[in-house]
């Protein structure tokens, strides 16, 4: 959620769209968080008719394009974030596409595709995108074509990387990943389109040493890389020539005592974390 926004927060089925609309009676509202409500599109068209929203987080299967339609046709928003809202498809990307205020877009667990993802492109303001548990691929970021995002999350996915090749982002980019298939050809291109990636989350990929590589002459201060394919050998290629100030591995790439002897290293503040997730991911 945007900074400075306070929100309106409904969670649990009891809250119809009656109740909600019972509550915000005499609220001029901003940002309206919905979790697992049985509200749907009907409070999306009450609330429209306001435009006063700028930030709208939900996470509903009662959500579908007919509500988003209307919600970002007639207000300023400047946060859409979706989760789990498998209503939403396609069809609701070119209405979001005309949102030229829009700075975050989160349609995780949605049934957006390659088909319609690539009219977000148009978007001028927008920075932070997550595709997280969607059906887009690497067709559907190539459609994307951005210079302008510069923070991006996508778990759960098919996404190898690839299709960053018609990004080109100057300025740091951060990329978050868990579970997909990013390995070292689609890292590789991903290094060529964001000169200056920034914090990295590249957890349980198939991404190898090679592919690591590809880092060289970046200044990364942050990196995840647990569950990766990157082993010992990588983690040490990471300490001795990227500046990294923070490094989270596993206990299978990095011991414990292999972390404390490189703390630090070499005068520089490096602070390294061998998790073991095995538990965590279970």
């Amino acid at each position: 959620m945007l900074a400075g926004e306070f929100p309106m927060l409904f969670r649990g089925a009891k809250w119809t769209t009656e109740k909600i609309l019972d509550r915000l009676t005499t609220r001029r509202v901003r940002t309206l968080e919905l979790y697992n409500t049985s509200a749907g599109d009907d409070l999306l068209l009450e609330l429209a008719g306001t435009g006063s929203l700028t930030a709208l987080d939900v996470s509903s299967a009662h959500i579908t394009d007919v509500g988003v339609q209307v919600i970002v046709r007639q207000c300023k928003l400047k946060s859409l974030m979706f989760r789990d809202a498998v209503g939403v498809t396609d069809r609701s990307m070119v209405d979001i596409s005309g949102c030229k205020t829009l700075r975050e877009l989160y349609l995780e667990g949605t049934s957006v595709s390659d088909d319609g993802i690539g009219h977000i492109g148009r978007l001028p303001e927008l920075w932070s995108l997550d595709i997280s548990r969607t059906a887009v691929t690497d067709i559907g970021l190539e459609r994307i074509a951005s210079d302008r995002i510069r923070l991006i999350s996508f778990n759960d996915s098919q996404i190898t990387g690839r299709g960053f090749s018609s990004w080109s982002v100057p300025d740091k980019f951060s990329l978050y990943t868990r579970r997909s298939q990013l390995d070292d050809e689609g890292f590789a291109v991903a290094c060529r389109s964001f000169p200056f990636l920034w914090n990295l989350a590249i957890e349980d990929v198939p991404l190898t040493n090679k592919g690591l590589f590809s880092l060289a002459g970046q200044q990364p201060p942050s990196m995840r890389i647990n569950g990766s394919r990157i082993d010992r050998d990588g983690v040490l290629w990471i300490i001795e020539n990227l500046p990294v100030q923070l490094l989270e591995t596993d206990t299978r790439q990095f011991s414990q005592a292999d972390a404390k002897l490189y703390e630090n290293y070499q005068g520089r503040y490096l602070k390294i974390l061998p998790w073991d997730h095995s538990e965590t991911d279970q």
